[in-house]
């Protein structure tokens, strides 16, 4: 009985018990359960294109039941201290990646899952595992690299080591070294310890390079990142320190060397200074100079400083160039005598700028020079009477000139223009037209000469004063272009008929002016009669016979000498007194003169001479005989009006022709000068 009622009671109980939910274990590589040993790459992705409520990319699927059959929910949970990774889905048990992994930083993640039925909750802890992928690149380590070793390193040596790590495991964690431009480097590196060493053949010097910059790549082995082949690798400089050992001798700097001693150095002044510097820079050994020859005893040298100085005064010293060879030696930390080296050094002589160029004459220094040329001399005639000297005391370039002449605006030109020392001065004519007597009777130039190459451009001046002697380069010319007497007919022998006056600008007897009558009847001494040079008057006889006459002057120089010639231009005119027709000026024609004609010879300046024979019956008869041209080229009037018909004919008493017929000249054909020269007569 009790036995029976036990079981029942039993049998209640079992029936108000609810059982607890529980995880599916899967085992390892499973993709749903409770994620026992399961592991994740570190490069998986976060998928971005989830809905932002639900970031990450879906890794798991928790996975479980009730016993009940009652329905499930899934959490997860991580340490407070730690970020949350992974997030869930509640009521289908996805696991989602929210976060990015990192093996290196973290390679184990820690988290709580749970699952419940509502009554019961059953946590578990896991531990999700994250592989490696090669994502991480080798670093080296202790970086900067600087070694220093000496010059005289055997080649082969080790010199350095460098050391890479790479956080990767596996074959993308291990590091192989290399250098980049190898065949250019004196350095070579192993391949797996990454010792440097000095390649093999190979040397270094101090002299020609004190540093040598290495560059060493660190690479890894390679490996998968997010499904694709992956090597990374890194690099770093060595810096490799080249030590000087005294293996150079001492080398001279700034050759060649050159120095000069002026004619006012005093003595133990200084010339020049030699310098000269350890060819072992890196660590220099004392050095002392010395003078090996050359000097003479003239100059000495500063043994440490290097200092040249003259011990004589210039004025004593036998050379203008002299030779020195200069020794410097190398005292080495011991005290005794290294290396050695030699070099040659110029010493010069040299004048000081101060003379200025001087002119001189025969008779010693001059500023003033005086002569005399004639006029109009002929292209590039050296002024003879000019003897001047130039000289500059100083020496070499200080000796150097220029010349030339100021004023005159290039009248004449001198030779040489540049000169060393001393020179002899030539001056030549060159503008003619300047060299006038009737413009200037006196030329005044200046002798110009000036240092070229010197900072002082000292310079002197020479006055030059040429006395111009005249020539006989001018012809007399007429004071008036013309003249015109009045002459009475019944005018006595003896009147005065006109006075003229020619003027020759030339000087002494090429100026004087002689003077003759020219023309018609001009040669007849019983008509007109000189008086006085210049004074014509008639005489008693012919003037009433012959009303009209045609007379031209001339006026010869002195001395006899010939003038320019000129053309001769004929006119004749007629004028009526009391009519209205008048007045009548001549026409400039300009003819050669006949051979049979007597025209003057050149020399000669003709003008023409106008009388007015005055009748009774108060006709009067004006006769314009000749003007040369060239002479008094303004002179001639022009002709306006015509002749009168009542003048039909008149005869030539040279040639007998008809001068004028009809109305019309005949100077245009007729071969006779006289008709060129005819006078006519008006007639009421």
């Amino acid at each position: 009985m009790r036995a029976a009622l036990a079981l029942a009671l039993l049998r209640l109980c079992l029936a108000k018990v609810n059982f607890a939910p529980y995880f599916f274990d899967n085992g390892a590589g499973s993709s749903d359960g409770n994620m026992a040993l399961f592991n994740l790459p570190e490069d998986t992705p976060v998928d971005s294109r989830l809905p932002c409520h639900l970031p990450g990319s879906h890794v798991y699927t928790l996975n479980g039941t009730d016993p009940e059959g009652e329905p499930v929910s899934y959490h997860i949970s991580f340490d407070p201290s730690t970020r949350s990774v992974f997030s869930v889905d509640p009521n289908f048990g996805n696991i989602t990646l929210i976060e990015e992994l990192d093996r290196e930083m973290e390679d184990e993640i820690e988290a709580i899952i749970s699952i419940s039925d509502g009554l019961n909750l059953v946590a578990e802890k896991v531990v999700i595992l994250v592989t490696d992928i090669n994502d991480e690149a080798p670093r080296f380590l202790q970086e900067p690299y600087t070694v220093q070793i000496p010059e005289d390193t055997p080649a082969g040596s080790s010199i350095f080591e460098v050391h890479a790590v790479d956080k990767d495991t596996g074959s993308g964690g291990s590091v192989t070294y290399f250098l980049q431009n190898m065949p250019a480097t004196r350095f070579t590196v192993d391949y797996h310890s990454g010792v440097l060493h000095l390649r093999a053949g190979t040397t270094l010097d101090y002299e020609k390079a004190r540093a040598h910059f290495v560059t060493v790549v660190a690479q890894d082995g390679g490996g998968q990142l997010r499904g694709a082949a992956a090597v990374f690798s890194a690099t770093t400089t060595v810096t490799v320190s080249v030590e000087d050992v005294q293996d150079v001798g001492p080398v001279f700097m700034g050759t060649p060397f050159h120095g000069y001693v002026y004619e006012d150095t005093v003595p133990g002044s200084e010339v020049l200074t030699v310098v000269a510097m350890d060819g072992d820079r890196g660590k220099p050994n004392r050095l002392l100079y010395s003078l090996m020859n050359g000097s003479d005893d003239a100059f000495d040298i500063n043994a440490t400083s290097g200092a040249i100085v003259v011990t004589q005064s210039p004025a004593q010293l036998r050379r203008e160039v002299y030779e020195l060879r200069v020794q410097v030696t190398e005292v080495s930390a011991a005290g005794s005598p290294a290396a050695q080296a030699t070099v040659p050094v110029t010493i010069r002589i040299m004048d000081i700028n101060n003379h200025p160029p001087m002119f001189y004459g025969e008779r010693g220094p001059q500023t003033r020079f005086e002569l005399s040329l004639s006029e109009h001399p002929p292209p590039g005639e050296i002024l003879r009477g000019l003897k001047v000297t130039v000289k500059d005391s100083d020496q070499g370039a200080n000796a150097k000139f220029a010349l030339r002449l100021v004023g005159l605006g290039g009248a004449f030109r001198v030779v040489p223009q540049t000169a060393l020392k001393e020179a002899q001065v030539t001056v030549l004519a060159e503008n003619l037209a300047a060299i006038d007597f009737e413009k200037f009777r006196v030329l005044t130039f200046q002798l110009l000469a000036t240092e070229v190459d010197t900072a002082e451009k000292f310079s002197a001046t020479a006055d030059v004063v040429v006395q111009l002697l005249d020539t006989n380069d001018n012809a007399p010319r007429f004071t008036s272009p013309h003249y015109v007497a009045r002459v009475p007919e019944d005018a006595p022998g003896g009147s005065t008929v006109v006075a003229v006056r020619a003027v020759d600008v030339d000087t002494g007897p090429w100026g004087e002016v002689t003077y003759s009558i020219y023309g018609p009847r001009a040669d007849l001494p019983q008509t007109w009669t000189q008086r006085h040079p210049t004074t014509w008057w008639t005489t008693p006889s012919q003037v009433r016979s012959r009303p009209a006459c045609s007379t031209s002057m001339h006026a010869r120089e002195r001395s006899g000498s010939r003038a320019p010639s000129a053309p001769w231009t004929p006119c004749a005119a007629s004028r009526t007194m009391g009519t209205a027709r008048g007045p009548w000026r001549c026409r400039p024609r300009t003819v050669a003169p006949h051979p049979s004609a007597p025209w003057p010879s050149s020399g000669l300046t003709s003008q023409t001479l106008r009388i007015q024979i005055m009748r009774k019956s108060r006709l009067r008869e004006d006769v314009c005989i000749m003007l040369p041209l060239g002479a008094f080229p303004d002179a001639a009037p022009e002709p306006h009006g015509h002749l009168s018909d009542t003048d039909q004919r008149r005869t030539c008493e040279g040639c007998g022709c008809a001068g004028w017929r009809h109305g019309h000249y005949c100077g245009h054909h007729c071969p006779c000068v006289h008709c060129h020269l005819l006078a006519q007569q008006e007639i009421q």
